[in-house]
């Protein structure tokens, strides 16, 4: 049963997903990318893959990289970012530990394996860590610390 599935995700689903694959030519003409995507690689939860694509996308717009498109065949499941965001898709899917189907380039590889914070987590913190402005401020500052 198995063989069959990968039989048909490989040459009748995975080719004639026309859904994912309009809706990534539309985002790429509207993106100004259409040509210069990057299709890159992870690998399937049924395979040993460690996150779906839906968790992909979900980590990927907290930090500010967009899919414009998605595929799969019977190994990997795809997405499409913009080329010019792809060293950051590799940086933030290193730090994530999500298992990639596609190699990942030499000068991609980084020796930093923290996850990446997202925008709120970075703003929250830059808003506690600011002094505060007011002189009512400075004096409900003061109180906390005395």
């Amino acid at each position: 049963m198995r063989h069959l599935m990968d039989y048909l995700d490989r040459y009748v689903l995975g080719p004639i997903n026309y859904i994912d694959r309009i809706e990534g030519i539309v985002r790429g003409l509207i993106w100004g990318d259409a040509l210069t995507g990057e299709k890159i690689g992870i690998v399937r939860i049924d395979r040993g893959g460690s996150h779906t694509l839906n968790e992909l996308e979900e980590i990927l717009g907290e930090r500010g990289v967009k899919v414009r498109g998605r595929t799969h065949n019977h190994h990997s499941m795809y997405a499409i970012v913009k080329g010019r965001q792809k060293r950051w898709f590799y940086y933030i899917a290193q730090a994530h530990g999500i298992k990639l189907s596609t190699p990942v380039p030499s000068e991609y590889i980084s020796s930093r394996r923290t996850p990446v914070p997202s925008w709120a987590e970075k703003a929250a913190e830059r808003k506690r860590s600011q002094k505060p402005k007011t002189k009512l401020g400075k004096v409900r500052e003061w109180l906390k610390d005395n």
